[in-house]
């Protein structure tokens, strides 16, 4: 499901709109639990009560307007075989977030946010797996 939420620049009311628009349904808490940090570009990371949500942006006439990505941690540790997510760490390589550079447990691959059919985005990896051991 796709949730649009405009919001014009991210303003403290502009966050707390759009973070009151994602508690109940993404991340099951309390909108004063809730906060967002910019990755890169287009890009925010909206964490709370445990859990975390991609959220893609893009300035449209009325305002930016953000959209739920696929869950790029679930996915690393799946295709990485590495259970403990809380070390899986991102880095941009691209100027919109959208190209990130994963490593986890000893391991590094690359994947790119992109449409996989209409109206649908995913998550692709880019790359085979790399051990950094």
């Amino acid at each position: 499901m796709w949730i649009a939420i405009s919001t014009g620049c991210f303003a403290t009311a502009n966050r707390e709109a759009l973070q009151r628009g994602i508690a109940p349904e993404k991340l099951q808490c309390d909108e004063k639990q809730i906060t967002m940090t910019p990755f890169a570009g287009e890009t925010r990371i909206f964490t709370g009560c445990g859990r975390e949500v991609w959220f893609t942006c893009a300035e449209f006439p009325r305002g930016e307007q953000c959209f739920p990505m696929q869950d790029l941690r679930e996915r690393a540790s799946f295709e990485m075989a590495c259970a403990e997510k809380s070390a899986i760490t991102f880095t941009p390589l691209a100027p919109n977030g959208h190209s990130v550079g994963v490593s986890a447990c000893g391991q590094r691959m690359l994947y790119q946010y992109v449409q996989t059919a209409a109206w649908k985005y995913d998550w692709v990896a880019t790359s085979a797996r790399t051990d950094t051991r």
